[in-house]
Formats: structure tokens, sequence, C-alpha cells
């Protein structure tokens, strides 16, 4: 199969070349009933809703179930509305299924063991957090 000329039109034998080419993909680990959620490798994926409809909780979801399957990658998250200490805490309740208060910072194993397990991400220097757009923001 040779590589279509840029100005031919897509057909189908080479469409087929290509997909049986394809990188893999992603799994992000995301189930919904008897479907997974894959992403296409090295391409970009745009998450949009309305605001409350839970893009970042599903984003942080996602994060962590990468953060666990690829030890040997590193993650960026950047959000221009919530800071990174907000992130990481929606991170942590995420993965200890513990709504975090005052009064329950150090109240289970599963809190400490998320706790644990982020602290090795941030200090492996797998997982970035970059809120700088709120600068911008606020700068306004």
């Amino acid at each position: 199969m040779t590589k279509q000329d840029a100005s031919q039109p897509l057909t189908l034998e080479h469409f087929k070349g290509r997909i049986k080419r394809l990188k893999s993909v992603v799994d992000t680990r995301l189930v919904s009933g008897k479907h997974h959620l894959f992403l296409p490798a090295g391409g970009v994926t745009v998450v949009a809703g309305s605001p409350g409809e839970g893009k970042t909780s599903l984003m942080l979801n996602l994060l962590r179930n990468l953060l666990r399957s690829e030890p040997d990658k590193k993650f960026y998250f950047f959000s221009y509305e919530e800071s990174d200490i907000f992130l990481a805490l929606k991170l942590l309740m995420i993965g200890s299924n513990v709504v975090l208060a005052e009064d329950n910072l150090e109240a289970n194993g599963e809190l400490a063991y998320a706790v644990d397990e982020f602290g090795s991400w941030i200090g492996e220097g797998r997982l970035h957090f970059g809120d700088h757009g709120l600068d911008l923001i606020r700068a306004r």
C-alpha cells in the first residue's frame, strides 16, 4: 500500500489500509455498562458540556486511571477554572471515596492510601497540575 497523494480523494482501499496500521488506543479504564471508553492514541479529545455536568470529575477519573495503568508516563492537567489545590483535593476524594472535611483528613485507610499514592505521583514527577490560566482571568 502506497502513501496516498494529498490531492487525491480518500479511497476505501486506502482507508482500510490506514485502519490496519493505526497505533493503539488509550484504554481509559472507564466503563459504563458494557461499554469501555477508549481514546485514540496521540489524538486530541475535546470534553465539552455546561457548567456542573462533571467534565472535571470525568477528566480527574481518567487521569487517576491513566496514572495507575501507565507507570512510565507523565501527566499534565491544566485548568482555567480551578486551582491546583482544589484539583488535588478532588483527585484525593475520587481515590478514597471520602468527602474531605476538616474533621476527617486522616479518617480512614482508603484516604491514607490515596494520599500516599498522590504523593508518589507528585514526588516521582509523574503528575503536574497547572492553573496558570487563573492568573490570566484574575488579571482582567
